[in-house]
């Protein structure tokens, strides 16, 4: 076909083929640009409902605006096959990435995978679920620019991407379980695919594999991947319970959404920043309140004054030597936190939904505690005065949220309860956000009345958030598919204000001492 006019587009050479069809770079005599033309398999057309599939799906990827979206130009006919006009890229697919370099550096996913959850979350707020992601349909440009290829084709190319053996096991090897057992198939079925790209750039190979069909459906669906530390040793150890959540079998305990996994994705990147370039020990100890919330491995600082000071840069200060000291030793331990006092640190231990403990070790060097058990464990918060653990786990019937003594005892259960949370300064009340992630809900510790307050603006999501000591205003971060923001509003829904706004990924905000400083994390290794 290279040569022919096809309406106003001119076929320059083929770029390639599989089990979605033929794709050719074109030249448009229109516009005077390089597209790349993709001819669907030939059933599309002779199929009347195929062919209304096709028109349908691919309108409403065609509305698809976002920088991580591939632009679809044109649809149309030539000879009784369908074809759809694109953007053309002059780049390399995710596969030609990981075929030529292995495993790929931390940094590096970091951007890809940040930018394939910003276009799969616009995607997926449409109701467009992609069904076939994999490292094919993932192109990066020459500026390491993510672009997201062939949304909604998968349902409609139907059993004509299982004509060659090839495409069979390059599809399968990406489609979650419940594609193999007659589920309908929604935006998880893209979490699944998207973990499995994970582990693969993570680890340089398949977390399921197989030579035919069969073996690769029976370990997708019966098998556990090897754990991730056996191969990538030097990766931060709550990369591996983000894999065990995107990779679940059973989709009501998988990630629900994509926002739910980059926010976790995120946290990491923060800890992979300060593990590139550790601060000093004068900042750390400046940082105490971030710090304790994220193990001790702040990323990047950045203050912001509120009361409209502004941002400034810190004066750089004198590198002090610091004592670590190694304070657990069973080789599972996350999520730590110490107490107000810093007489004492709580933990998690365990696997996710395999069974986790929620343990508390005195620091004096005593054995450790455990304060509670359940299928999952996480977000440990310690309450102002030190006496009880605010903390969320999981049993068969979801997630909770559970107020526990410090040393032990009869937990206190709180229906209906998600998402992050953190104390009133004087450990009254706590917060926690759930729902539509536009609202933040107060809750009383000794009557479990709810008050709440409704955030404003167009943001995607808003994630972890700080009371100010002062008690009268939360500080959050909100991100939608470009920006990211720091805003602060008054316990009683007045003067949300936007203090920051960044193009580059903003971390959890924690108030000063005084209440008039917000230490916040950036993630491009900068101190401003």
């Amino acid at each position: 076909m290279v040569g022919q006019q096809i309406s106003h587009y001119t076929l320059l050479e083929k770029l390639g083929e599989g089990g979605m069809g033929e794709v050719y770079l074109a030249e448009d005599s229109k516009l005077e640009r390089k597209v790349a033309l993709k001819f669907l398999p030939g059933h599309v057309s002779i199929d009347a409902e195929a062919n209304a599939r096709f028109l349908r799906e691919a309108k409403a990827a065609a509305a698809l605006n976002h920088p991580n979206i591939i632009t679809i130009h044109e649809i149309g006919d030539f000879e009784g096959r369908a074809y759809i006009a694109m953007e053309y890229l002059d780049g390399q697919s995710l596969r030609d990435l990981v075929r030529a370099t292995g495993p790929v550096i931390p940094t590096k996913i970091f951007d890809i995978f940040n930018q394939i959850c910003d276009g799969l979350a616009k995607a997926h707020a449409a109701g467009i679920v992609h069904r076939d992601l994999k490292p094919e349909n993932i192109m990066l440009d020459a500026d390491g620019k993510v672009r997201i290829l062939d949304f909604g084709l998968a349902r409609i190319a139907g059993k004509s991407r299982l004509t060659s053996a090839r495409s069979t096991i390059g599809t399968l090897l990406y489609m979650a379980p419940e594609h193999f057992e007659g589920d309908q198939i929604d935006q998880r079925a893209d979490i699944w695919a998207l973990g499995v790209m994970l582990y693969e750039l993570l680890a340089g190979k398949l977390p399921f594999d197989g030579e035919y069909e069969q073996p690769i459906i029976y370990s997708i669906v019966n098998e556990e991947p090897e754990p991730l530390t056996r191969s990538r040793p030097d990766l931060p150890a709550d990369m591996q319970r983000v894999l065990d959540k995107a990779l679940d079998k059973d989709r009501d305990t998988r990630y629900q959404s994509i926002a739910d996994l980059q926010a976790d994705f995120q946290r990491i990147q923060a800890c992979e920043v300060v593990a590139a370039k550790p601060m000093s020990g004068k900042r750390k100890r400046q940082l105490k309140h971030t710090a304790l919330r994220f193990a001790g491995l702040a990323a990047v600082v950045v203050l912001a004054v509120v009361a409209g000071i502004g941002i400034f840069k810190p004066e750089p200060v004198p590198r002090v030597p610091v004592k670590h000291t190694q304070v657990t030793f069973v080789g599972n331990a996350s999520h730590p936190a110490i107490s107000p006092d810093g007489q004492f640190v709580a933990y998690v231990t365990g696997k996710i939904m395999s069974g986790q403990n929620a343990m508390v070790q005195d620091l004096s060097g005593r054995q450790a505690l455990k304060i509670f058990e359940g299928l999952g464990v996480d977000g440990l918060r310690w309450s102002p005065d030190g006496t009880e653990i605010l903390l969320g786990n999981a049993d068969s019937t979801g997630w909770h949220t559970t107020l526990v003594p410090r040393l032990g005892g009869r937990p206190r259960r709180i229906e209906e309860v998600g998402g992050f949370k953190c104390w009133s300064p004087d450990g009254s009340q706590f917060a926690y956000a759930a729902g539509n992630w536009k609202t933040i809900y107060i809750m009383s510790t000794s009557t479990y009345k709810n008050a709440f307050l409704t955030l404003t603006g167009s943001f995607s999501w808003m994630w972890e958030f700080d009371w100010s000591p002062l008690g009268d205003r939360f500080a959050f971060t909100t991100k939608d598919h470009e920006m990211y923001t720091i805003q602060t509003i008054k316990i009683d829904g007045s003067q949300q204000e936007i203090v920051v706004e960044d193009s580059l990924a903003l971390f959890p905000p924690n108030w000063s001492a005084n209440g008039q400083t917000i230490y916040y994390l950036r993630s491009d290794g900068q101190t401003r």
